[in-house]
């Protein structure tokens, strides 16, 4: 990451040429969903590359700039120990059902829900990291894949 400063002119320049795109884009698959156009997939599938170039581009950007890197450090904690949370977020799930005590799931309590999971396990995540270097699935993973143990705790 340390290297993208040394490309933030192409990088500006991605944007600039990307971002007229992504709003003619952006516009057409709006106008197309309202008209119930039958070519909708088609036209999200031309946007893609565009889109795609112009987020990255943005988010390279953004990256940068250390206050939003201090800011996004708890999602890299939850991604630091993705095998963990991933095992944990099924388990994390039931406890809210149950204690909601809920039957039958609507798409809103999904939402709830998975922002729920998500709170929990970025606060998890970044107590662990301030006492061990690796999630406890990861470390159990390393030991079975090596048959060692190859990174001490701090």
């Amino acid at each position: 990451m340390s290297h993208v400063g040394e490309y933030s002119k192409q990088i500006k320049w991605i944007q600039f040429v990307a971002f007229p795109f992504f709003v003619g884009i952006s516009l057409w698959i709006w106008f197309a969903s309202q008209a119930g156009d039958q070519n909708l997939q088609l036209i999200i599938g031309l946007g893609v590359i565009p889109t795609t170039y112009f987020y990255l581009a943005c988010l390279f950007v953004m990256l940068e700039n250390k206050r939003i890197v201090k800011l996004l450090k708890p999602i890299g904690r939850v991604g630091q120990m993705a095998f963990t949370n991933y095992l944990a977020q099924s388990f994390i799930g039931l406890a809210i059902i149950s204690c909601m005590g809920l039957e039958v799931v609507s798409p809103s309590d999904v939402v709830i829900i998975a922002i729920l999971i998500f709170v929990i396990q970025m606060i998890f995540s970044v107590i662990w990291f301030k006492f061990f270097k690796m999630g406890p699935f990861e470390k159990v993973w390393r030991f079975m894949t090596y048959g060692r143990k190859t990174v001490p705790n701090k």
